[in-house]
């Protein structure tokens, strides 16, 4: 049976960084199509990116603020929390997705 690109690149944590950042990339132009009738599939596929690529948070943070989605709030701020080690862009980019959606 055929995977998905969720199945095969997002749910596994094997699959090579710079493949799946590369995958988030082109999510993220279909995600700000306006209307984006994927939306929501890509949020959902973030989700499961998240469990095993927390590197990609800043920059699941960054397109979640853009489309003012807090779906992904409690999940992020938890990994936050368990102090979750990014670069100072992404670090930025996290915690401006969380302070919005506190004030939502």
């Amino acid at each position: 049976s055929e995977m998905c690109i969720r199945d095969r690149y997002l749910a596994r944590g094997s699959v090579d960084p710079a493949h799946v950042t590369e995958i988030v990339k082109a999510l993220s132009v279909h995600g700000s199509l306006t209307p984006s009738p994927l939306r929501s599939r890509i949020v959902d596929a973030y989700g499961l990116a998240l469990e095993h690529h927390p590197q990609l948070a800043g920059r699941v943070a960054r397109d979640l603020a853009t489309w003012r989605d807090w779906s992904l709030a409690e999940t992020l701020s938890r990994m936050r929390a368990d102090g979750l080690t990014l670069d100072s862009a992404s670090a930025y980019a996290l915690d401006y997705y969380l302070g919005l959606a506190a004030v939502d």
